[in-house]
């Protein structure tokens, strides 16, 4: 006896090879396959003699249209000749792989029946492994995966590896269940088996494995996996692609849906697959769903007991459906970016601040005369509204690159996702927001895909810079003490600088006692301002309080989100901006005296960039930070806490929608803005809520 004998069974064996253009590989593969059923020793150790098979068997060549010389390769070999030959070659239209194969097994009328690839990449002396097991099986599945854990495919490339466990982890989502190999290309069969299956079989694609092993599972055949050797041959047909991937996920999707009327045998029992026997604890036989006739629509308590849609609350489901949302909707954004970079709004904002700083290089001033002469809007391309310290800042982005502003704007984005970077991950180590690195990323991706954000990548205005300091604010408030006030109030200070709503947090620091921070705010922003004098001069300076007070309402209101100019429907521009302000600072006093500090410090950030007179969507990329906080806050707080943040994040979305005509400003203004007000609120409500309950 040879190798690993096992034990011969009396049964007849058909092994089925689907081929298509195998011309170059089905010789060598043919000769392998026959020297070794011809008693010739396994080729490996490991490998399990001819022995373990009967002598009643043969192969079966499946052309699946091959354009090439496979067929009349296979008819050239003695083993094709004489009265009883062991080879035939059926020929089939081109159709995919599970064509082939359904053809085959359907053409074949032995006891068993294997399938395997043409080129051997399971060699033959596993045959008898798989023999073996339909002696107590009615299906047996091949698995590269051995029972160790290991795996016979580490050796593929990695991209194949990548998607293979993509393809696996959908596939027994939604699909097959837990099999731990379903595209093995060695599966066997018994007969009575093998005609149900095939014969319900639909897919022709690649995906066509699973179909067989969700049609089993709901016949209620016993199934067993079979661990074998394998090793990746050269000469792969699939290329993976796009065409490649559209297809595969719609047959995947489509495959319980297909048989959704499909029940199990008379009197069948359902086995779940295990390593080596088939299990025995069956599980409980599914009966067909209700209405689910072919042809026919299914009740709603069919669809709930398919096997397809159970699976949406299967948390490996979840994660996995919800990872390629995320990958898919990132590319989206990086594509997006991408695409903006040669758009006339790549820069469009920093356009200003690359030319104040031109002319604070050049020694002139950075307002225009139209800003100190009376009302005007603040919109318009390299139209500086803010602090002289700003143009100090994009000094160095002027100097570096003279000629233009574009490739200033890209330095200028990198570094706003550099801050977008630290500030997530910072946050999150901060407020132990994310316990594992999936988590960490799902974070990074959910800021990342904030359309907010990606318009201020864009555009190229300071709310990232902005973010940045409002969290090394925060980080000094959770310090606490001298160095912690320091920290907090330097941060703010310069932030009022870049921008003058951050100044609203001084008040915050004062009602909330840190009047020590606040203290450092106005000592950092006058030593700022002072420092920056022998580069600007006193002029931008004694000139700004003009061009801050002759700022008028947006001319264009088409991307406006501010409450001023809502309000400002109805009233004056200046009352409207007044009962925005006190609203604002009625609204962060109240926080302050009666949230915890997380809460109020978040709200203070929101409410301090809705006061703002001009408001735009790429704003709202501020909005990171108190979302951020507000997420801890929510776990603990009442059921529609997180509900409500999660509305309000994704309310920020829409953006300009030109096919709406006159109802277009719903989604371009209306929902952000109610989504902006929405964050505040939610701050607001989740403290309170805590404090009803304690009482």
């Amino acid at each position: 006896m040879r190798g690993n004998a096992l034990e011969r069974p009396s049964r007849s064996l058909t092994i089925v090879l689907p081929a298509y253009n195998e011309a170059a590989r089905i010789g060598p593969a043919l000769d392998e396959l026959f020297a070794y059923l011809r008693g010739a020793p396994p080729p490996r150790a490991g490998g399990v003699s001819v022995d373990g098979l009967g002598p009643d068997w043969a192969v079966l060549v499946v052309d699946d249209g091959s354009t090439d010389d496979t067929g009349a390769i296979v008819l050239g070999r003695p083993e094709a000749k004489g009265p009883e030959p062991r080879l035939r070659l059926l020929r089939v239209a081109h159709a995919g792989k599970g064509a082939a194969v359904r053809a085959g097994m359907l053409a074949t009328d032995s006891e068993l029946a294997i399938f395997a690839d043409a080129d051997m990449a399971t060699p033959p002396d596993q045959l008898p492994r798989l023999t073996r097991a339909l002696e107590s099986a009615e299906v047996a599945l091949g698995s590269r995966i051995q029972p160790d854990g290991s795996d016979r495919r580490a050796g593929q490339p990695a991209y194949r590896r990548f998607l293979g466990r993509l393809f696996h982890a959908l596939a027994a989502a939604w699909v097959t269940g837990p099999v731990p190999d379903t595209q093995c290309g060695f599966k066997g069969f018994r007969r009575e088996a093998a005609r149900d299956l095939f014969a319900r079989q639909r897919i022709g694609s690649i995906v066509f494995d699973a179909e067989l092993i969700h049609l089993a599972r709901r016949r209620g055949y016993r199934i067993v996996v079979v661990p074998v050797e394998w090793s990746d041959r050269h000469g792969s047909r699939m290329r993976p692609g796009v065409r490649l991937a559209l297809r595969v996920a719609w047959d995947l999707f489509r495959i319980p849906l297909l048989h959704r009327g499909v029940g199990p045998r008379a009197a069948a029992t359902r086995s779940e697959p295990a390593v080596g026997e088939p299990s025995r604890h069956p599980a409980r036989p599914e009966t067909a769903p209700d209405g689910a006739a072919d042809g026919l629509p299914m009740s709603l308590a069919g669809w709930r007991r398919m096997w397809g849609l159970r699976v949406f609350a299967d948390p490996r489901f979840v994660r996995v459906a919800f990872g390629l949302v995320v990958a898919i909707l990132l590319t989206f954004r990086a594509a997006q970016l991408i695409g903006w970079s040669a758009a006339p709004q790549w820069g469009y904002d920093f356009s200003a601040y690359w030319l104040a700083g031109r002319h604070l290089l050049d020694g002139e001033t950075i307002y225009a005369a139209a800003q100190l002469a009376g009302p005007y809007a603040p919109q318009g391309q390299f139209l500086y509204l803010y602090p002289p310290f700003l143009a100090v800042l994009a000094m160095p982005f002027a100097w570096l690159f003279q000629d233009s502003y574009g490739p200033a704007a890209g330095a200028w984005a990198l570094g706003g996702a550099a801050i977008t970077v630290a500030v997530v991950l910072g946050i999150a180590r901060l407020e132990r927001l994310a316990p594992t690195r999936e988590r960490t990323l799902l974070l990074l991706a959910a800021a990342f895909a904030f359309p907010p954000l990606v318009g201020e990548l864009v555009l190229g205005n300071v709310h990232l810079l902005l973010v940045g300091l409002l969290a090394l604010a925060w980080w000094g408030v959770r310090i606490g003490g001298r160095r912690g006030d320091a920290l907090a109030g330097v941060a703010i200070g310069a932030a009022s600088l870049v921008k003058l709503f951050p100044a609203l947090l001084v008040l915050w620091l004062l009602l909330t006692g840190r009047r020590r921070a606040a203290a450092w705010a106005l000592v950092a922003a006058a030593s700022l301002a002072l420092l920056t004098l022998p580069v600007t001069g006193l002029d931008p300076w004694v000139s700004y309080p003009a061009v801050l007070a002759n700022l008028g309402p947006p001319a264009d209101t088409t991307d406006a989100l501010a409450p001023a100019v809502w309000l400002g429907l109805f009233l004056p521009s200046a009352v409207a901006r007044a009962i925005v302000l006190g609203l604002g600072v009625a609204a962060v006093a109240w926080a302050a005296v009666r949230l915890d500090e997380r809460a109020s410090f978040g709200t203070a950030v929101a409410v301090s960039v809705l006061v703002a007179p001009a408001l735009f969507q790429h704003y709202l990329a501020i909005m990171v930070l108190p979302l951020l906080l507000g997420l801890p806050l929510a776990r603990e707080g009442p059921k529609g806490a997180r509900a409500a943040l999660a509305a309000s994040y994704f309310a920020m979305w829409p953006g300009q929608q030109p096919l709406l005509g006159g109802a277009a400003w719903v989604l371009n203004r209306a929902i952000p803005t109610v989504g902006a007000l929405g964050v505040p609120a939610t701050l607001l409500r989740i403290p309170l809520s805590k404090r009803r309950k304690g009482r």
